[in-house]
């Protein structure tokens, strides 16, 4: 027989709560009383039961298996993170704060703008560097 699963609506609720909030899912998961492993196999669980023949088409609603609950509540909940902190970048990129810029750019476009270990030397004189901003738009175009 199978141990019980500590599994509840509370913890999954106090879990998704964090991962709104943007606590990462080892520490919004111990917070919440379960490992980080414990998490992401329920992830995986849920994964599985999804892609299951037991789960294909409109019949499925997930309310008898509560790993693929959770697994979609959580991707949810760490997804609204992820536009909450989008948004406010794009607000910094806006205002023309250039620390913001450019974690974006070296983010969005690693092969030209992440920062490469790079070493230049030069026998006399001075090395002229010369940094091209492109023009951003108020609207963010």
């Amino acid at each position: 027989m199978a141990r019980p699963t500590i599994l509840t609506p509370e913890l999954q609720a106090e879990v998704a709560r964090m991962l709104r909030q943007g606590v990462p899912i080892a520490h919004a998961a111990q917070a919440a009383g379960c490992s980080e492993t414990t998490y992401h196999a329920w992830h995986e669980r849920g994964r599985n039961h999804a892609e299951s023949d037991d789960c294909t088409g409109t019949n499925c609603t997930h309310t008898d298996h509560p790993y693929t609950e959770f697994r979609e509540v959580t991707r949810e909940a760490k997804a609204k993170a992820v536009a909450q902190v989008s948004a406010r970048l794009k607000e910094d990129i806006n205002r023309g704060d250039v620390k913001a810029i450019t974690y974006y750019l070296s983010h969005a476009d690693r092969d030209n703008w992440h920062p490469r270990s790079r070493t230049d030397s030069a026998s006399e004189g001075e090395i002229e560097v010369k940094l091209e901003w492109p023009d951003l738009q108020p609207n963010g175009e």
